[in-house]
């Protein structure tokens, strides 16, 4: 007796390839921000007016941050990466009387099934980045 062919496991993502890196990027800082034992508090999607996605609350002051998730480099014993800003950033960043940092997550390899790392005994975020750290945002002249 022949098997009838299964129809495909239908789509169930609601997010495409960018909306989610963007969730992950948020997320995984969220994460880092959870483990060093400071807050995250993200900005509402509707309130998104000041290209920041969030707030770093620190005890002694909050830090205005911009998230951005990438599978555009690779990670091979740690070089740089340079992300091009809109200009419509700068401006509302330059209006701010803080400094406005900005995140940029690199994912190595750039496949969303590799981003998260599970087995039966544990379930951790995989090597999205080789390392972490705040960068304040300046335009290129100003470096």
């Amino acid at each position: 007796m022949a098997i009838p062919s299964q129809p495909s496991q239908p789509d169930i993502a609601t997010l495409g390839a960018n909306g989610s890196k963007a969730r992950f990027g948020v997320a995984y800082l969220r994460s880092i921000c959870s483990q060093a034992g400071v807050g995250f508090t993200e900005t509402s999607i509707d309130e998104d007016v000041l290209a920041i996605d969030g707030k770093v609350e620190f005890g002694v002051a909050d830090a205005r941050v911009q998230v951005k998730c990438t599978g555009r480099f690779r990670i091979n014993g740690g070089g740089t990466a340079t992300w091009p800003a809109d200009d419509s950033w700068w401006k509302k960043w330059h209006a701010c009387k803080v400094p406005v940092y900005f995140v940029l997550l690199v994912l190595d390899p750039d496949e969303q099934e590799q981003w998260l790392n599970t087995c039966q005994t544990e379930r951790c975020i995989a090597r999205p980045v080789s390392g972490f750290e705040l960068t304040r945002c300046r335009r290129p002249q100003e470096l």
